[in-house]
C-alpha cells in the first residue's frame, strides 16, 4: 500500500498569518451554509447555540435565505464597517467583529449593536459576536453588552477539529478535512 503525503498548512502558504480581513473571509467561508466545504450549517449550528445563551430568541439553524458578507458597511458609514455579517431577512441578523491584535476603538461594539438594531428593526433577534483570542468581553459595548457574545478562536478551533472527522470522512473529502484542521491550528495560535 503506497503512503499519502501529507501537505503542509495552506494557510501559511496564503499568508494569512494574523491579518483580521483575510481571516475573516476564511471564517465566513467556513461558516457559509452555501459553501463548498462540506460543512454544511454544521459550523454556524455551532455559533448560533453560542448566541443563544445571550439571545434566546435567536434560531437553532439558518434559512437556506441567510447570506454572508465580508467588510460590510451595513449603515454606509465606512467608520461602521464591520468584519462579518450574517442577514437572514425575517429571521435575525448577526454581526461578527473579528480581533486577533487590534484593539476596540472608541464606542465600537456599541456602534455595530446600534448598526445590527437597525438593520434588524422589523422585529428580527440580533447580537454582536466578539471574536477575539482569549474570548473577552467587549470593552466598547456599552448599555448594549447584553446582546454582545464574547468568543474564543480556540472555540471555533474545536467546533471545525470536531465536526471535520464527522462531516468529511469519505475520501472526497479528504482536502475539505485538511483544510478545516489546518485552520484550525492556525487560528488557535492567535
Amino acid at each position: 500500500m503506497a503512503s499519502v503525503k501529507t501537505i503542509g498548512n495552506p494557510w501559511s502558504v496564503a499568508s494569512l498569518r494574523r491579518d483580521e480581513l483575510r481571516n475573516s473571509s476564511v471564517l465566513a467561508w467556513f461558516l457559509n451554509p452555501k459553501g463548498d466545504h462540506g460543512f454544511g450549517d454544521l459550523l454556524l449550528q455551532e455559533l448560533f447555540s453560542e448566541v443563544k445563551k445571550r439571545t434566546p430568541s435567536f434560531p437553532k439553524t439558518p434559512s437556506p435565505a441567510c447570506f454572508l458578507t465580508v467588510e460590510e458597511c451595513p449603515d454606509g458609514a465606512q467608520g461602521n464597517r464591520v468584519d462579518i455579517t450574517i442577514d437572514d431577512p425575517g429571521q435575525y441578523f448577526l454581526v461578527i467583529e473579528v480581533k486577533i491584535d487590534a484593539i476596540e476603538q472608541n464606542k465600537q461594539v456599541e456602534r455595530y449593536c446600534d448598526v445590527a438594531r437597525a438593520r434588524a428593526c422589523d422585529g428580527r433577534p440580533w447580537a454582536v459576536v466578539f471574536l477575539t483570542p482569549q474570548g473577552k468581553n467587549s470593552d466598547t459595548a456599552g448599555d448594549q453588552a447584553a446582546k454582545v457574545v464574547p468568543l474564543a478562536w480556540s472555540t471555533i478551533a474545536s467546533w471545525l477539529r470536531t465536526l471535520s472527522p464527522v462531516v468529511c470522512r469519505d475520501a472526497d473529502k479528504a482536502a475539505a478535512r485538511h483544510l478545516a484542521r489546518t485552520f484550525a491550528d492556525h487560528i488557535l495560535e492567535f
